[in-house]
């Protein structure tokens, strides 16, 4: 028979459980809060929506045009920038590739 000591070292610290678990209860409390504190607080609740709604499109906006200006600035550089037009492969010319260790004359 194992002892009490025994037990507690073998316990895990908390109880399994998995993450489905912690996004089912966060969503039946970001649905219970709000409607417990539409009954008791009126109009607050209302205008602190509102206000959370306007800063996440106002987020998404200005991540949306951060997006466009550096999606502008990569194409800008890969026009301006000639060598990548050019080809990279040293046998697209009519010359040989450069020698890396020079021939034996």
């Amino acid at each position: 028979m194992q002892t009490s000591s025994e037990d507690l070292t073998q316990q895990p610290v908390l109880p399994p459980f998995s993450t489905r678990w912690l996004f089912l209860a966060m969503t039946i409390i970001a649905i219970v809060i709000p409607v417990y504190m539409q009954n008791t607080i009126d109009r607050t609740l209302l205008l602190v929506l509102a206000l959370l709604a306007t800063i996440a499109c106002v987020f998404l906006f200005l991540s949306a045009l951060c997006f466009v200006v550096c999606s502008l600035f990569g194409t800008l550089t890969e026009i301006l920038d000639k060598s990548k037009h050019q080809p990279q492969s040293p046998f697209a010319g009519d010359r040989l590739p450069s020698q890396i260790v020079p021939r034996k004359e």
